[in-house]
């Protein structure tokens, strides 16, 4: 977890987002299960298709930006030596991680929350991203999205482990610095998103029903339907 809390308000400035449809951002962490996604070599095939063999720029967490596939083959020797990290292995050495937002969006601003996000979420970590966008690159997508691979291992020796509260922090983090950015966006789960629409449809459903109901149901309904109206 990151030691920097989230900013006052977070939560309702995203639920308040969401209320107002706009966009929600996307974190994940794909799913890779073959040998090819683990040791050195699955480091290696992934920072060669998020630099697409060397055409797209990528950016190390030192803020140095490498061109071409020597500059991406120089910082795999060094995580490498430094980390020891073996070719082969039974372990996943890297996170890899995608920050998206919609077509749209402008891709420097998804670019600069993405930096951000990294930097104060993996302060003790080795990492590099770069931005996936049709205006980096043709033939790439007209969402922008950042892939980032941060080694498991820190200097310290600490593994990342992330679960899925961590997923759902890093949305609300990765939010706040894309509205940092002046992006206008949201970072809830499904269950705010629906809960007052179908909690207030089964109570006013039963009230319908039944004619009558407790106090306490008629209070529950009223105060669903007010919080919608806000």
């Amino acid at each position: 977890r990151s030691k920097h809390p989230l900013k006052p308000g977070s939560a309702l400035a995203s639920l308040t987002a969401a209320a107002r449809k706009h966009p929600e951002v996307m974190v994940k962490i794909p799913k890779r299960h073959s040998a090819n996604s683990k040791g050195m070599r699955g480091i290696r095939n992934h920072l060669d298709y998020v630099s697409r063999n060397g055409e797209i720029a990528v950016e190390t967490d030192g803020g140095e930006i490498l061109h071409g596939k020597k500059d991406v083959n120089r910082l795999l020797h060094h995580w490498q030596q430094h980390f020891g990290i073996q070719n082969e292995s039974k372990y996943r050495e890297a996170l890899n991680i995608v920050l998206s937002m919609p077509a749209g969006t402008p891709p420097e601003a998804v670019k600069n929350a993405a930096r951000e996000f990294a930097a104060e979420q993996f302060p003790n970590n080795q990492y590099a991203f770069a931005l996936h966008h049709e205006a980096e690159r043709e033939g790439e997508p007209p969402h922008p999205h950042v892939h980032l691979c941060v080694l498991m291992q820190n200097d310290m020796g600490e593994r990342l482990n992330p679960r899925k509260n961590d997923l759902f922090e890093w949305r609300v983090r990765f939010a706040e610095k894309l509205r940092d950015e002046g992006v206008l966006c949201a970072a809830t789960k499904r269950v705010h998103r629906g809960r007052v629409q179908k909690a207030e449809k089964s109570i006013l459903r039963a009230m319908r029903s039944r004619g009558k109901v407790p106090d306490r149901y008629r209070r529950q309904a009223e105060e669903l339907i007010e919080a919608g109206k806000n």
